[in-house]
């Protein structure tokens, strides 16, 4: 007697269908998810990077007078804080110190990623200032994420320019906030509008007491 092979039978379009439909919502609910931990790895990956840049500074300045290195914008000039620092950081060069230590999430204004110029930006009031002089390191900001080709938090930034100067100078690129690290090594993951302008110019002469409750942007800037 012979025996009769099974017979399969093929799915419906509506179960396929059904399939394809479950198949996305799962992908659905599940993207956020990954684009939310990429994002959180790529954040404690600038950080771990700006903390680099940060352990230089304080090797930097006892062989140097105990000072800040200069970190003010000068015409005609490629140097800023990153030229006086990369010695002390086991890399080749400034360029070298730019590609190995910059954050990966960094976008120029035009939405491109780039390394030039690095993508950490040093404050320009306190350069070259005397860390003796600084009686409160962990309230005041040396350096933060800014936009490439940025390198110094000026007055403009802090006191605002330009409309497209504050545009570029957040990029947000970390769920809206941004790295902030502070003169005494310590880093914060901070809102740009929770930023106030005395934790920049503290122990300068452009600094007011008004100015620990005056934000350098507002909320559109978060966004």
């Amino acid at each position: 007697m012979k025996t009769c092979p099974p017979k399969y039978q093929a799915f419906s379009i509506i179960e396929q269908l059904v399939v394809v439909a479950v198949l996305t919502l799962v992908v659905a609910l599940l993207v956020p998810a990954l684009n939310k931990a990429s994002a959180r790895a790529n954040a404690v990956k600038c950080t771990a990077n700006l903390r680099v840049w940060m352990n230089a500074l304080h090797l930097y300045a006892p062989d140097n007078g105990g000072r800040l290195p200069p970190s003010q914008y000068t015409a005609n000039s490629s140097d800023d804080a990153t030229s006086f620092l990369w010695p002390y950081m086991g890399v080749s060069s400034k360029v070298d110190a730019w590609q190995k230590y910059f954050c990966p999430v960094k976008k120029t204004s035009d939405g491109t990623k780039s390394q030039a110029w690095g993508t950490y930006g040093f404050n320009s009031f306190i350069s070259e200032k005397p860390l003796a002089s600084i009686t409160e390191p962990s309230r005041l900001i040396y350096a933060m994420d800014l936009a490439s080709s940025g390198r110094w938090i000026g007055y403009s930034i802090i006191f605002g320019g330009k409309p497209q100067d504050l545009t570029e100078a957040y990029p947000k690129p970390h769920q809206r906030s941004v790295n902030v690290a502070y003169v005494d090594g310590h880093i914060e993951f901070s809102p740009v509008s929770q930023l106030m302008r005395g934790s920049f110019t503290r122990y300068t002469d452009y600094y007011l007491p008004t100015q620990d409750s005056m934000p350098i942007a507002d909320a559109k800037f978060d966004r």
